[in-house]
């Protein structure tokens, strides 16, 4: 009934083994074309993995969480926040040979909640952070066959899996993992100073102005971050809160609503 997704830790693997593949399937003749950008690709890969690696050997010496720092306590079985996702919708990933497929499309927002549900204590305590579809705002849901999402957070944000149990045992994939939904990883994000606040896509600013979102960047870290893609992601996190303000992935932008 459930389908787990790959988590942070392991999707390094198969993308290094996905390039390969992929680059040895190329005819012969475009290979020397296709050779230095499969060469990058392989390089943020393994930077991506290696920036993990230190993060896990260094998990037993680091005596701070990274939760508890950002949110000010640690989670609580039954505490509850709203977040709205907007996908972003890309045309690089549609088959280029359907024009129709390179036509524009509506960006997708949805109203999620998300609540504690389990703490697991430890040497490396885990929060499970159950996550609901919700039709409101005027936004309706986006997948009923999805039950509900299961993320499992460790303390560090260093990593983090996601778990979709689906209301039809015959489902194995959600247009919800089109969305940025999981927290990033920030114990490898680079944190940086920022002096203004980050623009809203058009389609967030008027539930963000409803809920009156205005993260205060005093009392905020921003952080910066490349995913095993090599792709920027961008994250906004008020101090006291218990989820970023402002979360940029490539599948789009997420912000907290409340509390």
């Amino acid at each position: 009934m459930s389908k787990a997704t790959i988590s942070n830790r392991v999707l390094p693997v198969f993308l290094i083994g996905g390039l390969t593949a992929g680059f040895f399937s190329i005819p012969v003749e475009a290979q020397d074309d296709s050779y230095d950008l499969y060469l990058e690709s392989l390089k943020i890969a393994d930077r991506h993995v290696q920036k993990q690696k230190s993060v896990s050997d260094r998990a037993g010496a680091l005596s701070t969480s990274m939760l508890r720092s950002l949110y000010g306590k640690y989670y609580k079985i039954g505490e509850t926040w709203k977040v709205a996702a907007l996908r972003s919708d890309s045309t690089m990933a549609r088959k280029v040979s359907d024009a129709e497929q390179l036509q524009p499309r509506a960006d997708r927002v949805i109203i999620l909640q998300y609540e504690v549900v389990d703490m697991k204590n430890g040497p490396n305590p885990r929060a499970v952070v159950e996550v609901t579809q919700l039709n409101e705002e005027g936004y309706p849901i986006v997948d009923a066959s999805v039950e509900k999402i299961i993320l499992t957070i460790d303390d560090q944000l260093a990593e983090s899996t996601a778990k979709y149990i689906f209301k039809d045992t015959k489902k194995t994939a959600s247009s919800l993992e089109l969305f940025p939904i999981e927290v990033p990883t920030l114990a490898t994000a680079d944190q940086l100073t920022r002096t203004a606040a980050p623009d809203l896509p058009s389609a967030l600013k008027g539930v963000a102005s409803k809920h009156g979102y205005n993260p205060k960047l005093s009392q905020s870290s921003w952080f910066e971050e490349d995913d095993a893609f090599g792709r920027a992601v961008k994250i906004l996190w008020q101090h006291g809160d218990p989820w970023p303000a402002y979360l940029k992935t490539s599948n789009g932008v997420s912000i907290l609503l409340s509390k």
